[in-house]
């Protein structure tokens, strides 16, 4: 199955032309499918029938994933099997029943749990720039800060004992307070791997040349452990905030 796909890919990236970005995501969804039918004994596309097609989607939503990404996954899937049979590969195309699951219209978009946690758990953990990369996406999941404050804050604004940051405004100063997961990375981040980032600022984050985070530099991390996730969608800070928000209420209703 795997020169089926990089045959398809081939064939996007030579003859249709796609840009960078559809090709990683037609990649990273079928591969994800190709690793799922490997587990499930299925290593020939000539194998695969419906039934394994709808296996795939359960699972798919087994695993958190929201019903827009899930969707985009299922028109990879058919575009490839399209191509596949077109090129007389296979005899009969196995997504004529496929289905995407219904995507309910919402005011504002948010991550399901499991989506956040992915998100969250991306950088590697046991780098210096790992730890901060994950206080960072912490922070902003559970304080709801902007990039701009979260670029100005300084070690002395956070304090671990009560578990908050102060941000610094024009008419006041603001506290913000956090959770647990913020608390968790933050310390991490503070006891091993913020004098290897920025052993000479007063800065609580910093680059990996030891100077303040451009607003381009956060994005740029932001999106990229998005893909890493899984997360195809066009991911927002507001997103992220109410993201929190909503996993707040479903845990109160849990009890």
């Amino acid at each position: 199955m795997e020169e089926d796909i990089e045959a398809y890919i081939a064939y996007l990236r030579d003859s249709r032309q796609a840009s960078r970005n559809t090709i990683m995501s037609y990649t990273y969804d079928l591969n994800r499918f190709c690793s799922y039918m490997k587990e499930n004994g299925k290593t020939d596309v000539r194998e695969i029938i419906s039934t394994n097609l709808t296996s795939y989607v359960l699972y798919l939503e087994r695993i958190g994933l929201s019903p827009a990404t899930i969707s985009r996954s299922v028109a990879s899937i058919r575009a490839f099997f399209l191509f596949l049979l077109r090129r007389g590969r296979i005899q009969e195309d196995p997504c004529e029943q496929l289905r995407s699951p219904r995507i309910e219209k919402r005011s504002r978009d948010s991550l399901g749990m499991k989506e956040m946690d992915r998100l969250l758990t991306a950088p590697d953990p046991d780098t210096p720039k790992g730890m901060r990369d994950r206080a960072i996406l912490a922070l902003i999941y559970e304080t709801g800060i902007q990039i701009a404050q979260l670029n100005a804050l300084g070690l002395n604004d956070v304090n671990l004992n009560l578990d908050y940051i102060c941000c610094h405004e024009e008419e006041q100063d603001r506290v913000i307070p956090f959770g647990r997961i913020t608390h968790d990375a933050l310390n991490r981040y503070i006891q091993e791997a913020r004098m290897n980032l920025c052993p000479n600022s007063e800065k609580l984050f910093s680059n990996c040349r030891g100077n303040t985070m451009s607003r381009q530099g956060v994005w740029k991390l932001i999106k990229q452990y998005a893909l890493a996730a899984g997360i195809e969608q066009e991911i927002t800070l507001s997103m992220i905030r109410y993201s929190y928000e909503q996993h707040q209420v479903e845990k109160r209703i849990r009890g």
